[in-house]
């Protein structure tokens, strides 16, 4: 009867534990894109971003370095398969995270914000699996991704959905879109995809900051 009520009491404490607020906030896993559609033209040219680095273990060291905090070291941890596989796609998502990252912490250091490998269908079943796997409060997920070229115009669209896994609902479900029309010089970009990459990632973060931001108290 002791061994039972102590099998008992570890269970409510194992389960007190994993139900305890995070320490990080705000806490955010985003995902790779769940579909990519590009037209032939698109398709060859995004194939310049392909590439992969191997991770020497000095790098790793470096880069996960003793001394750093529990959130970064967890931060560069999820970052290296990034830095090790390469495509436009993972560019794009590695750059909106850096992003957020960069915004939040004019509010608060303790964060936890990362790119992930996982893809994800759009349904909220399916984030909440994804956020307490990563035991976050906040899924970004890039639902889809479109480029295009007609007439010498190239297009990029990105739909973006935001959900938070304690209210289990989503909070932005957006696409943004843009295209080498509206560059103001763009001769002067290293690649015109990551040009227009790097402006749909500004209006992404934007709003997903916002969504945040409105709704912090919503966190593990």
């Amino acid at each position: 009867m002791r061994i039972f009520f102590l099998a008992i009491f570890l269970f409510m404490v194992a389960t007190a534990r994993s139900q305890a607020p995070s320490k990080f906030i705000p806490s955010v896993v985003a995902l790779y894109p769940t579909v990519t559609v590009s037209d032939s033209i698109a398709a060859v040219e995004l194939l310049a971003f392909v590439k992969q680095d191997a991770i020497t273990e000095e790098f790793r060291r470096e880069y996960v370095r003793d001394g750093l905090p529990p959130n970064w070291k967890l931060i560069r941890e999820k970052e290296l398969p990034f830095i090790e596989n390469q495509d436009f796609y993972s560019t794009l998502e590695l750059a909106i995270t850096r992003e957020l990252t960069y915004r939040e912490m004019e509010n608060r250091v303790n964060l936890l914000i990362y790119p992930s490998t996982d893809k994800s269908v759009s349904d909220l079943q399916a984030f909440k699996q994804i956020a307490d796997s990563h035991k976050v409060s906040w899924v970004l997920s890039i639902t889809r991704v479109e480029t295009a070229v007609k007439a010498d115009v190239r297009k990029l669209a990105v739909t973006v959905q935001l959900y938070n896994v304690i209210t289990h609902r989503v909070y932005l479900s957006q696409s943004y879109t843009q295209t080498t029309e509206t560059l103001a010089d763009a001769a002067a970009c290293e690649s015109v995809w990551l040009c227009l990459a790097d402006m749909i990632k500004d209006s992404v973060v934007t709003d997903v900051a916002d969504r945040i931001e409105k709704n912090i108290r919503h966190f593990r």
